[in-house]
């Protein structure tokens, strides 16, 4: 998903709050893009109650949609790991899974060092700085 990436005042309907492992996001029609995005919430650094009625919403269908996604060992892997990571997960033979709604796939698949199934390379948000670790 992108979006605008500057910061500025938007109107914003939350209906939702989603945990990606990390950080908090409010699921919300966005007015400005007219359609459902994800706002961390740690970004919003100021909010106002409303003055009118939001736009009428359409459902959120990728709130509303529940995926399961099945994870195994990578295959490239020997046995001994694949065996290790099985258990690491304690997979049933060497299948899990695992329930999210749609809207939180990119996170949890993030969350677990996946990468998206569109075949989209995320860009990175952190860097290791060697030599600096806390006391």
């Amino acid at each position: 998903m992108t979006g605008r990436r500057e910061a500025g005042w938007r109107w914003i309907a939350p209906h939702a709050f989603g945990h990606d492992g990390y950080r908090w996001h409010a699921r919300a029609w966005c007015e400005e893009n007219g359609g459902y995005r994800d706002f961390v919430v740690s970004r919003i650094d100021t909010c106002e109650w409303p003055t009118e009625p939001a736009s009428p919403q359409v459902p959120d269908i990728d709130w509303d949609t529940w995926e399961t996604l099945t994870l195994i060992p990578h295959p490239d892997l020997g046995e001994d790991r694949r065996r290790a990571i099985a258990n690491d997960f304690q997979m049933t033979d060497g299948r899990m899974e695992l329930r999210t709604r749609k809207a939180m796939r990119d996170y949890l698949l993030a969350h677990l060092r996946l990468p998206a199934w569109d075949g989209g390379e995320r860009g990175a948000f952190l860097q290791l700085v060697p030599g600096e670790a806390a006391s």
